[in-house]
């Protein structure tokens, strides 16, 4: 369209340039099916005003400058496009890395969690620890006291063995007061025994029960310990993972405060971007009316030179009409006079400008027959003749004349 144009726009200023002049004529002022014949010299065109139009016609470096404008600004479209696509995907990937984050901060909190809980539990463990600790102290204490207990019977029924080995009992009669008191006291001192006896083996039971609980109890602190040991270890590595979470945490939370803000001044630089966008767009579609426009003048100007060109075109062919007319008319004259040489250069001038004028070929083919005798160059125009008017008042005539060359030529 562009090299269209510029072509249109030179070939208007060679035609307005040239030295042919004719006169203006619109299409609009000519009515549809008729064409403007007239005998009268054509006028002067009027030569340009020097004063500006109050219309503006384009110019082939206003053309060029709007073409590269329009091109800028398809490149700065372009450009902002792809910078809003690509601020889009950066927001995309940082509202991904942002759920990314928040994710990664609901496992560090659950982990936190599972760690107090645990603590907890340690914790737990601990006072169940110090519980049985507690309790194993005090079953020693009373293993202690009933082994003392123990020990201090087993004292009395061996002094009281002794004492009932080393009296001197004497001979007594069953009926004197003497022997009933002996054998109330024997029955005490038995009775004293057995219970002696009884509480002695309920001690050494209470003892082995003691004894027996008391390793259970050893046993329990045992495991105890090591659990303790175990748990304290799980603790120590929680209280490190904790640490180590807890600055992660606080590194994710300042990670996404930072986050957050350059989410925020992306928004602001997309929103800036979008309104410089849409702007860029008006204009552009400003520019494309303009352009439309300008266009539209274009054509105007190449339907001024097309009709330009047709009037040009008529002139040229009533100039050639009136030459061509010229010469036939000034051969005719001369053929009257007699100068037949004259006659023949004017018919050839006549068929120069328009070779198919069938009047010039037959007066031609007559001079050469009756004036030059020359046969063949009558034949060969009257051959003409007959190919160009078929069906012309003469034609019967001229066949006969080329029949009788063409006898006579054989």
């Amino acid at each position: 369209m562009f090299i269209t144009s510029i072509v249109a726009i030179l070939i208007v200023a060679v035609a307005l340039s040239g030295e042919e002049k004719f006169e203006w004529k619109w299409l609009e002022e000519l009515e549809p099916g008729k064409t403007e014949k007239k005998t009268e010299e054509p006028k002067t065109p009027p030569a340009p005003s020097s004063q500006p139009s109050p219309r503006r016609d384009l110019t082939i470096s206003e053309y060029e400058r709007l073409v590269k404008e329009n091109l800028e600004l398809r490149s700065k479209l372009d450009a902002v496009t792809k910078e809003k696509e690509d601020a889009i995907k950066r927001r995309e990937a940082l509202s991904a890395e942002l759920v990314d984050r928040e994710q990664k901060i609901k496992e560090l909190t659950s982990a936190i969690q599972e760690l107090k809980n645990l603590k907890a539990i340690i914790d737990a463990e601990k006072a169940q620890l110090n519980e049985l600790k507690s309790r194993a102290e005090n079953a020693e204490r009373e293993r202690a006291q009933l082994a003392d207990q123990l020990a201090t019977t087993k004292n009395e029924l061996e002094t009281l063995r002794r004492h009932l080995a080393e009296k001197s009992v004497p001979a007594v009669t069953p009926s004197t007061d003497l022997f009933k008191q002996v054998e109330q006291e024997n029955v005490t001192l038995r009775e004293k025994l057995a219970r002696s006896e009884s509480e002695r083996k309920k001690l050494e039971t209470a003892v082995a029960e003691l004894t027996a609980k008391n390793k259970e109890l050893e046993s329990a602190v045992k495991m105890r310990g090591t659990d303790k040991r175990s748990l304290e270890e799980k603790l120590a590595q929680a209280q490190t993972s904790e640490s180590i979470m807890a600055k992660e945490l606080a590194k994710t939370r300042e990670e996404v405060i930072r986050l957050q803000k350059e989410l925020i001044s992306l928004g602001s630089t997309v929103t800036l971007k979008e309104g410089q966008l849409k702007a860029k767009e008006r204009e552009l579609k400003e520019l494309m009316a303009e352009l439309d426009r300008r266009d539209r003048r274009i054509e105007e100007l190449q339907r001024m030179y097309s009709v330009l060109e047709q009037s040009r075109s008529k002139v040229r062919e009533r100039e050639l009409v009136e030459k061509r007319d010229m010469h036939y008319n000034m051969a005719v004259v001369y053929a009257r006079d007699g100068r037949y040489k004259d006659a023949e250069r004017e018919y050839l001038r006549a068929l120069e400008i328009d070779p198919s004028d069938a009047e010039s070929h037959f007066n031609l083919g007559v001079l050469y027959e009756q004036a030059f005798k020359d046969k063949q160059k009558a034949a060969r125009h009257y051959r003409k003749y007959l190919e160009l008017c078929p069906g012309g008042e003469d034609v019967d005539t001229v066949r006969r004349w080329l029949r009788e060359i063409e006898m006579e030529t054989k």
